[in-house]
């Protein structure tokens, strides 16, 4: 239908991205029919009043129970929340001054959408669309905290830890693609329960044995003997839907890498970050210890970790070097419990570290060094 143009700068905002030719159309501005009696009682309601508010004669239901069924929205003040039932029931957003319900393009204006953005399907499921989604607006306003945070806190520390982490750690690939991801996601699902001296042996003849995916189903017995049952099992199953899913291919996407079976959003982490050297936060438990100590705040979720992750790395990001230093300091100087804060390389830059002790005990000489990232390491000679 025709558009007589935006008045306001919220309206204005929703016509932008209009396709040319259709700055003055207006899409799926369409409401249901309304039964006599119902366009009868929006008549009588005035903005802000609800079915509590109608004659008797014309209500059909228990007033103190659907005391808010009809509501007569108000040019003065904010519209309900457009939930999923408006796909079923509008009587909750009548029109303030028409005798009726608020069309498909109303319900999405309240939601923020641009007026360009259209919604497929029979009009309920268009309504359903709109009432699931989170508004626009919304969604941009928690972003733009979001940045602001992550700009703000801390950018001299946040540097400086990333940069002594990888002078710490000295680690570098340049072997990147689809062969260390295989022997990496090969690590991550056969050796988890192997002794740290028993891994790169096993690693290194399991992937002489099946160097691709396609060669893992031909050699099943081989690798059984060689890894146990069960490995064998979970590496034949996410093998089978690399082969079947993507051409024998290991994925890069993480959505990809976690859609195969065995596959979580640590071990996906793992196979983008050490076999296809995207910088990508880690969720293991011993990073998530690391950045609650670092922080000196505790980690409510893996969102939290990875934010707080990002902005620790720098410049950089969590990249190679970043996330394997993390995970040999998880091993190695962040244990559980007493962890060895004097000897560990960025303890200036962490606040568990500045308040804990200085004893000798811990600034001797350094433990062992723990195998860590056990497929990046050893899996390609």
């Amino acid at each position: 239908m025709p558009y007589a143009g935006p008045q306001s700068p919220f309206q204005i905002r929703a016509r932008r991205g209009m396709p040319t030719g259709q700055q003055a159309v207006i899409h799926d501005h369409v409401s249901r029919a309304v039964r006599e009696d119902d366009a009868e009682a929006f008549s009588l309601l005035e903005p802000g009043q609800t079915y509590r508010d109608l004659p008797d004669r014309l209500k059909r239901y228990r007033d103190d129970i659907f005391d808010d069924k009809y509501k007569r929205l108000s040019w003065d003040d904010v519209s309900r929340t457009i939930t999923a039932h408006i796909a079923r029931d509008g009587y909750w957003y009548i029109h303030p001054e028409q005798q009726r319900t608020l069309s498909i393009r109303e319900a999405a204006r309240l939601q923020t959408f641009p007026d360009a953005f259209r919604f497929c399907g029979h009009p309920s499921v268009q309504y359903r669309q709109i009432g699931n989604a989170v508004p626009p607006a919304l969604g941009h306003a928690v972003a733009r905290r979001v940045r602001a945070a992550l700009a703000s806190q801390e950018p001299a520390r946040s540097s400086a830890f990333g940069e002594r982490l990888r002078e710490w750690q000295g680690f570098a690939s340049s072997q990147y693609g689809q062969a260390l991801a295989w022997a990496v996601l090969m690590g991550e699902l056969c050796m988890p329960r192997k002794t740290q001296s028993q891994e790169p042996e096993l690693l290194g003849s399991a992937i002489e044995i099946a160097p691709s995916p396609r060669a893992v189903n031909d050699h099943a017995a081989a690798l059984s003997d060689l890894l146990g049952a069960a490995a064998a099992k979970r590496l034949s199953e996410v093998a089978t839907a690399i082969c079947h899913r993507h051409d024998g291919q290991l994925p890069e996407a993480t959505e990809n890498l976690r859609a195969l079976p065995r596959v979580g959003t640590h071990t996906a982490a793992m196979v983008r970050c050490f076999g296809f050297g995207q910088p990508t936060p880690l969720t293991s438990q011993g990073v998530r210890r690391i950045v609650e100590r670092v922080t000196g705040q505790p980690s409510s979720s893996v969102w939290t970790s990875r934010l707080q992750l990002v902005r620790l790395a720098g410049a950089h990001g969590p990249d190679v070097a970043f996330n394997a230093a993390l995970l040999r300091l998880a091993e190695e100087r962040c244990l559980p419990s007493r962890p060895l804060c004097g000897a560990c390389p960025v303890r200036s830059e962490c606040k568990h570290g500045n308040r804990a002790s200085r004893q000798s005990a811990n600034t001797g000489a350094s433990p062992p060094r723990v195998s860590v990232a056990r497929s990046a390491r050893h899996a390609v000679a």
